[in-house]
């Protein structure tokens, strides 16, 4: 994937020197639609990996970084599926 599809560079250009393996919803919503994700746990890996990374880049204080409450509901939906 061509680093330009995830974020304006111009906007963040270091983003890519602080997260080695991004990811975003565009590319999770894909894998469902593809049926790549052959586990919950698969797709719960990449969502952790998109709100690490958010947390990762942006500042504690931020509401990309609170994103977290995000997670731990995906994860409860996760956990009901298996």
């Amino acid at each position: 994937m061509e680093k330009k599809t995830l974020f304006q560079l111009q906007l963040y250009p270091n983003y890519y020197d602080v997260i080695l393996e991004p990811i975003d919803l565009k590319m999770i919503a894909k894998k469902v639609l593809d049926n790549e994700y052959r586990t919950p746990d698969d797709m719960d890996r990449d969502v952790t990996l998109l709100v690490n990374n958010a947390k990762t880049f942006n500042e504690p204080k931020s509401p990309i970084y609170k994103v977290r409450i995000v997670n731990d509901i995906l994860a409860k939906v996760c956990q009901l599926l298996n």
